[in-house]
């Protein structure tokens, strides 16, 4: 129950975890964030700034999707998956950040799993492709992986939590902040490393 003096009766029937809060904390969810009130009843005045944040968030991904197009001059198959997993998972998450659970249910459900294996497909996809042009070494595909498992991880737990009626804990809230923090450091690592590399087209020339 809210405190008597939030001024609301606030229900927020999914989020169990920092209820006197109305600001950051790692137990809650990232969807919290970007509700317009937070979990005291109080108003949130960063809900915007959450929002365009998290679109920023799918923006980017889908930015080093069209760096990588242009600069290993992926065609074909490869091209096609790339560009569109980037594109599902950056509109995925941008509707999480508009859609919450209470709105709708199932809209909430179809939007994470746009955002989740898109980025996914998306990091693994460009992992291989980078791999095969040279570029990046060891710690890089080490870095792709491990984003990967933990996007995969988090998945599991929200199914289990949100689809199959498992005990709410707060793994899923804090599984959420690792990993944004591991797509942020491979985001900033991938457009490094292709903004440095020249056209692997243009290698592959050289070299024959």
């Amino acid at each position: 129950k809210f405190p008597e003096n939030s001024g609301q009766n606030f229900r927020n029937p999914h989020t169990v975890f920092e209820r006197r809060s109305a600001g950051f904390g790692w137990a809650n969810y990232w969807c919290d964030l970007t509700h317009a009130t937070a979990l005291n009843g109080a108003r949130n005045p960063g809900a915007r700034l959450a929002q365009a944040a998290m679109i920023a968030f799918g923006l980017a991904l889908f930015f080093v999707g069209e760096l990588a197009i242009a600069r290993i001059e992926l065609r074909g198959g490869v091209r096609a998956v790339v560009r569109g997993a980037a594109a599902l998972s950056a509109l995925g998450t941008a509707g999480v950040a508009f859609i919450s659970y209470e709105t709708s249910r199932i809209l909430h459900f179809a939007v994470t799993f746009l955002a989740g294996p898109g980025g996914v497909v998306t990091v693994l996809t460009l992992s291989w492709v980078m791999h095969r042009a040279r570029l990046g070494g060891r710690w890089m595909r080490g870095l792709s992986l491990l984003t990967a498992l933990g996007a995969i991880v988090g998945l599991v737990v929200y199914v289990r939590q949100a689809l199959l009626g498992g005990a709410e804990s707060a793994l899923l809230p804090v599984t959420q902040k690792v990993v944004a923090l591991l797509v942020c450091l491979w985001i900033s690592g991938t457009t490094r490393i292709l903004d440095r590399s020249r056209h692997w087209g243009s290698s592959r020339s050289q070299n024959q």
